[in-house]
């Protein structure tokens, strides 16, 4: 949003990030506290957050970025336009499909699958 109003690409992608840290860090801290004495919570967990999803989640995809910023660094800009185009419509297509499920049982209390 910020490159369309004349700013530099790189600090409007770091204002970006640093109000996506601003976002979830809270996000996080509430999740580690809630549902801490909710039954048949998996072992590893801590509040309602696993910690072998977080593992299997965010250490690949650490490893992945590296990759992905050097490959994007040379790709033509038509191409990751596109790529980024169809990934956003991929997401709408999902969103549009799925039911919303925020993990609620018939019950209406948290359910942990």
């Amino acid at each position: 949003m910020l490159a369309l109003f004349s700013y530099p690409l790189e600090q409007a992608i770091g204002a970006g990030a640093l109000f996506n840290v601003v976002i979830s860090l809270p996000a996080a801290v509430l999740f580690l506290g809630a549902y801490l004495g909710t039954p048949r919570r998996p072992a590893d967990s801590v509040g309602a957050v696993a910690l072998f999803c977080v593992a299997a989640l965010s250490l690949p995809a650490l490893f992945v970025a590296l990759v992905a910023t050097r490959w994007s660094a040379t790709a033509p800009a038509t191409l990751l336009h596109r790529l980024f185009a169809l990934c956003l419509a991929l997401i709408a297509v999902r969103l549009l499909l799925c039911p919303l499920n925020l993990g609620l049982g018939q019950s209406g209390k948290f359910v942990f699958i």
